[in-house]
C-alpha cells in the first residue's frame, strides 16, 4: 500500500505528543484543547443549501428588505402596518368607509404592484385592492421590496415592483403566542405552533393570528374616519426533505376579512345588519344637521354604511431538486379562491375569483461570476360578479372577466465584483384579457 508524503508527515505529527512531552506539566495549552474537540456535523437541507451557495434566486433587484424582528417591533398586524414606512412605498387609502388600500411604489398605480408569496403571484386583481389589510404577519420571516418592472420574473403586471412574503420555517420544536392591544381598539392575538423531528428533515407549524380594530370617530358626528376591521388568519406549512437533493413544500391558508365603515356602531345603529336593514326606512333627505358634515349625521344609516366581507383559500405546493452542482430547478402550483360579499351605500356586490397557477424555474451555475435562471409560467383567473341592485339599471356592465398568462423567462446575475452585482431580465408573455359581460352584450 502507497502512503503518500502529507499522511506519513500527519501521522508523524499525531503521534509527537506521546513521544516527545512526557510531562504533562509541560504540555502545550493549544495541543491540550485539540484532543479536547468534537466534531460537530451540521445537517444543512437542500434550500438552505442552495440560498448559501447563492444558487437560489427569486426576484432580480432587493432594493429593501423588512425583518421579522422589525415586524415585531412595529407590532405590523397586516401587510399594510409592515411597508407603510418605507421609502419609495405609499399605502393609499382609497376609501375612507370600506378602507380599500393600494400600494404604489415609485408613484405608480396600485394595478402596478404585485404581492407575492415565497416567490409565487397569490394575489389577484380582487384581492389586490381588497385585502391588503388581511394579509397577516404572523409566520412572515421577512419580506423582499424590489422596485422597477424587472423586479420580478413571475408578475408580468408588476410594473412598479413587488412585494414579496417570505414564510418563516421552523427549525426547531416549540410555540409561541403574542397578545396586544393599542389605541383605537387595536387588538391581536397571534398563535404559532412549530414541530420539528430530530432528524431535522421535515417541519411543520400553523400559524393563527386574530386582528380586530375598532370603528374611529374624529370630530364626532357618528360617521367614522376609520372603519371596524376584523381579521382571522389560520396557515400551515409543511417542508419535507425527500432526500439530500429535494425538499417538498405544501402552504395552506384560510383567511377571512370583515370591514365596515360609516355610521358608528352603538351609536347610529345597533349593528351591521340594522344598518343594511335601515334601507327598507327610505331616504332622508338631510345626512347632517343644517347640511354641514360636521354637525350630527341624521341621515339614515344605510345612506353612509359600506360593508365587505371576504373569504379566502390558498394552496401552495412546490419541489426544489438540485439536478447537480451547476443546475436545480424549482416546480410550483397554486390555487387560489377569493369570494367577497359587499354593499356600498344601498349597492349589494358579490364577486368570486379564482385563480390557477404552475411556475417551473430553473437556476443554472453559468461560471463563478453568472447565474442564469430561466423558465416558463401559467396563470388562469376567473371572475365573476353580481349586483342585484344595478342588474336592472340600463347599459349596466359586470367587471366579470377571464385572464390567461403564459411566459417564458431568462434572468442573469452578473456579480461583477464581491461588492457589486448586476442583473438583466427578459420576459416574453402572450396575455388575453376577455371581459365575457361586455362580450355578451356586444353579440346581442
Amino acid at each position: 500500500m502507497l502512503v503518500s508524503p502529507s499522511h506519513f508527515l500527519f501521522c508523524i505529527l499525531l503521534c509527537l505528543p506521546s513521544v516527545t512531552f512526557a510531562k504533562p506539566v509541560d504540555l502545550p495549552i493549544n495541543l491540550i484543547s485539540v484532543t479536547d474537540k468534537t466534531e460537530v456535523i451540521e445537517v444543512v437541507g437542500v434550500r438552505k443549501r442552495l440560498y448559501q451557495q447563492g444558487l437560489l434566486k427569486d426576484s432580480t433587484v432587493k432594493t429593501e428588505l423588512i425583518s421579522q424582528q422589525q415586524i415585531k417591533a412595529n407590532q405590523a398586524a397586516n401587510l399594510s402596518d409592515a411597508i407603510s414606512n418605507s421609502i419609495g412605498i405609499r399605502v393609499s387609502n382609497e376609501c375612507s368607509m370600506c378602507g380599500a388600500k393600494r400600494v404604489m411604489i415609485n408613484g405608480l398605480k396600485g394595478e402596478h404592484t404585485n404581492v407575492l408569496v415565497d416567490g409565487i403571484p397569490l394575489h389577484t386583481m380582487l384581492s389586490g385592492f381588497y385585502g391588503m389589510d388581511a394579509v397577516a404577519m404572523s409566520g412572515v420571516g421577512q419580506i423582499e421590496i424590489a422596485r422597477g418592472a424587472g423586479a420580478s420574473l413571475t408578475a408580468p403586471e408588476a410594473i412598479g415592483g413587488t412585494i414579496n412574503l417570505v414564510t418563516q420555517v421552523p427549525t426547531n420544536s416549540g410555540g409561541d403566542l403574542d397578545v396586544s392591544v393599542g389605541n383605537m381598539g387595536y387588538k391581536k392575538a397571534a398563535l404559532m405552533g412549530s414541530l420539528v423531528p430530530q432528524q431535522k428533515n421535515m417541519s411543520a407549524s400553523v400559524i393563527l393570528q386574530v386582528d380586530e380594530r375598532e370603528q374611529f370617530d374624529g370630530d364626532k358626528n357618528g360617521v367614522s374616519e376609520n372603519p371596524y376591521l376584523d381579521n382571522t388568519s389560520l396557515t400551515t406549512l409543511f417542508s419535507y426533505d425527500y432526500d439530500r437533493d429535494t425538499n417538498m413544500r405544501l402552504r395552506l391558508n384560510h383567511t377571512k376579512s370583515e370591514v365596515f365603515g360609516g355610521p358608528m356602531l352603538g351609536d347610529i345603529t345597533a349593528s351591521i345588519e340594522d344598518a343594511i336593514a335601515s334601507e327598507k326606512l327610505g331616504t332622508s333627505d338631510n345626512l347632517f344637521e343644517n347640511g354641514h358634515v360636521a354637525n350630527r349625521y341624521i341621515g339614515q344609516p344605510w345612506q353612509t354604511a359600506e360593508w365587505v366581507k371576504t373569504q379566502r383559500n390558498e394552496v401552495l405546493a412546490s419541489i426544489l431538486h438540485d439536478f447537480n452542482t451547476r443546475l436545480n430547478g424549482t416546480f410550483s402550483l397554486a390555487h387560489v379562491n377569493h369570494k367577497q360579499v359587499s354593499y356600498y351605500e344601498g349597492i349589494n356586490y358579490d364577486a368570486t375569483d379564482t385563480m390557477y397557477y404552475a411556475d417551473a424555474r430553473f437556476n443554472f451555475d453559468l461560471n463563478a461570476s453568472h447565474l442564469i435562471t430561466f423558465g416558463v409560467d401559467y396563470r388562469k383567473e376567473r371572475m365573476r360578479s353580481h349586483s342585484d341592485a344595478l342588474i336592472g339599471v340600463e347599459n349596466y356592465v359586470s367587471d366579470s372577466f377571464d385572464y390567461l398568462v403564459q411566459g417564458i423567462y431568462i434572468k442573469d446575475s452578473w456579480m461583477v465584483t464581491p461588492a457589486l452585482e448586476r442583473s438583466a431580465a427578459a420576459r416574453l408573455d402572450s396575455i388575453k384579457a376577455d371581459f365575457v359581460d361586455l362580450k355578451n352584450r356586444v353579440l346581442k
